[in-house]
């Protein structure tokens, strides 16, 4: 039984929910809605949440505070977060962390109390929440852990009956949402979510058999007077990690083989990858094993007793360290100007930078707004704080987002100050759209993020840069360039983002990409492989040939009023073929000005701007 969740316990748990997700991350991604090859929920959760993981590796104190770890977690989540589901993550842990602040543990009713503000925090990271997503997925979850908190004081006990709340709403998703049914999925983020718990839950089987060792172990090490002798006595000296890929891949089978070889062992994963975590004495018979099984990667091997070494020869502990280091706990993050947030300073607002930001919002999907109350402490308005010296700044920058070199020069040409490299595969963390922010030296700026799944992290870049940013709601490639073409620097802001939401409203954008796996929308069976065509991000049509494809999507997009098309060629499309389709639409379209320019983005053959 485990009535206590303590620092320690809450590290292991988002180290082997970080390793749980990597594994499985794939499949997150295949639960994409729509079937083009960009579905990233799994891979932008898994990046927001190894960012927590990567640092919380570095504690060695055994009796690290529960609150320490749980802010680190939020910190390092909100700036890794990527994409929307990724940002929502981070607004989870940022809730755990807040109702855990003082806590040095945490009983089962206090975990609840914490799941709760989890619940509260991610629904307001979100203007209009929708039922069959992550957040109804979370809610539920909580629900049930509550119920089952009244019954039981083991913290397991009720993070399982949370597993089994968050599956069955997960299975109730497409009764939701009907954009689910139509697609055949669950909700990718819901999915995600149950992963990582499942992934947590691991952590109590291996910490209850490490408990007594480590209680041992560590008992002289609280008042730090472990002997050398007694670290060379560590019976299994390697922390061994790494990657099994193959086919068939027999986790229980390793797993049982693996027993005789240490202790602290952890085999989870698929049947084609499987990630495997053992303190060891012999790590190369350990690889030598695994090797029989298939391919390894990312093998990692540390060497604990150099560790424990290392804190021998400093003389103290890491936590008796960090009560005689002046100023903040944690490391300050610069916005890249020189001026630089402490981590405590910037959670302690709920994530928000040391000025707290003003926030607007449309309600019809407008641009937002966030109007600071100053640029940084001590600095006024018009400056921006560098290494040398405060720097004027111009009225307005432009920053927008786009993957592929022909885009981003187009963009750039149009009068963009920074093309961020990002969208459809990628989506920047709230930490790169930060940095980015602060790259630009402008009183104002201006932000096109041309992808829907970027939207709220930009939202949360602008509470940390303290800076007055405005985001033009461009959810496409065309949307963008349509707001960049628009805009202004010369005149008011009011005037520029009238200009710029005009500018988005009036373009239809057709796509032709590749379905990234079996299945149907809608009317449309597809096979993988196979070439569609999407309109405004709904898809009409299916065919073999990008061309044959491209042709009817925009025949299927034409309307009255609209006069110019432009038709954007990716990385795969030839000169030739450019020249070719080219020729082809003057033919097909001779009523409409046409355009045709190398956008050499990923993925997808053809992007198509309608205005």
């Amino acid at each position: 039984m485990v009535d206590k969740l303590t620092g320690w316990l809450f590290k292991e748990m988002i180290l082997r929910a970080s390793d749980y997700l990597e594994s499985r991350k794939s499949e997150v991604d295949s639960l994409n809605v729509f079937p083009v090859p960009d579905g990233d929920t799994g891979t932008n959760m898994f990046l927001t949440l190894s960012r927590a993981a990567l640092k919380l590796r570095t504690i060695q104190d055994p009796d690290v505070p529960l609150s320490e770890v749980t802010e680190i977690c939020a910190f390092e989540c909100l700036m890794g977060a990527r994409g929307n589901s990724g940002v929502i993550l981070s607004q989870i842990m940022r809730g755990i962390s807040s109702a855990l602040k003082a806590a040095d543990s945490a009983t089962a009713a206090e975990v609840v109390v914490a799941l709760k503000e989890a619940v509260a925090t991610a629904y307001k990271a979100v203007v209009k929440p929708v039922e069959g997503t992550m957040l109804t997925v979370l809610r539920e979850g909580t629900a049930k852990a509550i119920e089952r908190s009244g019954r039981a004081s083991d913290i397991r006990e009720v993070l399982q009956a949370f597993l089994s709340g968050a599956q069955e709403a997960l299975e109730r998703t497409p009764d939701m949402l009907p954009v689910l049914k139509q697609a055949g999925v669950v909700d990718a983020g819901g999915k995600g979510l149950c992963i990582i718990t499942e992934g947590a839950l691991t952590a109590f089987d291996v910490a209850a058999r490490e408990a007594d060792g480590r209680a041992a172990s560590h008992k002289k090490s609280r008042a730090f007077e472990l002997t050398e002798k007694e670290v060379f006595d560590i019976r299994f000296p390697y922390d061994t990690q790494f990657l099994i890929s193959g086919k068939d891949l027999p986790g229980q089978e390793i797993r049982d083989k693996l027993q005789e070889y240490g202790d602290s062992l952890l085999v989870v994963g698929s049947s084609e990858l499987l990630r495997v975590h053992i303190h060891t004495s012999k790590p190369g018979e350990v690889l030598t094993l695994c090797l029989k099984y298939g391919m390894l990667s990312q093998v990692v091997i540390d060497n604990m007793i150099e560790q424990s070494m290392e804190l021998l020869r400093d003389g103290r502990s890491d936590q008796e360290r960090r009560q005689d280091e002046p100023g903040e706990r944690f490391e300050t993050v610069s916005n890249g100007s020189g001026f630089e947030a402490p981590t405590r300073d910037r959670l302690a607002s709920g994530g928000q930078a040391v000025t707290e930001a003003q926030e607007g919002h449309k309600a019809d999907g407008g641009v937002q707004d966030t109007d600071a109350k100053s640029t940084g402490a001590g600095l006024e308005a018009g400056t921006v704080p560098t290494a040398n010296g405060n720097e004027q700044l111009k009225e307005t920058g432009i920053i927008a987002v786009a993957s592929g070199k022909g885009l981003q020069e187009i963009m750039s040409s149009l009068g963009a100050d920074l093309v961020i490299d990002g969208g459809a595969t990628m989506n920047p963390s709230t930490a790169d759209l930060a940095k980015a922010v602060d790259q630009v030296s402008a009183k104002k700026v201006i932000f096109l993020p041309n992808n829907a799944n970027i939207f709220l992290s930009a939202k949360q870049a602008k509470k940390l840069t303290g800076r007055r940013i405005y985001v033009v709601p461009s959810k496409t490639v065309p949307q963008g360039i349509s707001a960049l073409m628009a805009l202004n620097v010369e005149s008011s802001m009011t005037e520029n983002l009238k200009r710029a939401s005009k500018a988005v409203r009036r373009v239809k954008t057709g796509e032709v990409t590749f379905a990234a796996r079996n299945g149907r929308f809608g009317r449309h069976v597809f096979k993988q492989g196979d070439v569609i065509g999407l309109c405004d991000g709904k898809v009409e049509m299916v065919g073999q040939s990008p061309e044959e494809v491209l042709y009817r999507i925009i025949s299927k997009m034409k309307a009255p009023g609209y006069e110019v098309l432009t038709v954007y060629c990716g990385e795969d499309i030839s000169p030739e073929t450019e020249k070719a389709i080219e020729e082809e639409l003057s033919k097909r379209f001779a009523d409409l000005e046409i355009e045709v320019y190398r956008g050499d983005q990923p993925l997808y053959y053809y992007i198509v701007s309608l205005e």
